[in-house]
């Protein structure tokens, strides 16, 4: 978090999924980023939001960061399908 806010502008977006660890939102806002919270997990499912989750991606800004969990996503455990 902290190169984000080294290298790129203060009014640049850094998108967490929904939900992500209360660690991630606490070291954004501690170093005062311009949080935005993207579709990741449904409930209902237990699995990947895939829809939620594109829609949103389609609409960050240019220059956003997006914080993506490589494997396990965590809290939820969920990865996205081989699909």
């Amino acid at each position: 978090m902290d190169m984000v806010k080294r290298y790129f502008p203060e009014d640049t977006q850094v998108l967490l999924p929904k939900p992500t660890w209360p660690n991630h939102n606490n070291m954004a806002k501690e170093i005062n980023l311009n949080l935005v919270e993207y579709t990741y997990y449904n409930p209902a499912n237990k699995g990947l939001n895939l829809d939620g989750f594109i829609n949103d991606l389609k609409r960050v800004p240019e220059k956003s960061v997006v914080l993506l969990h490589a494997c396990a996503h965590n809290p939820t455990g969920c990865d996205p399908n081989p699909d």
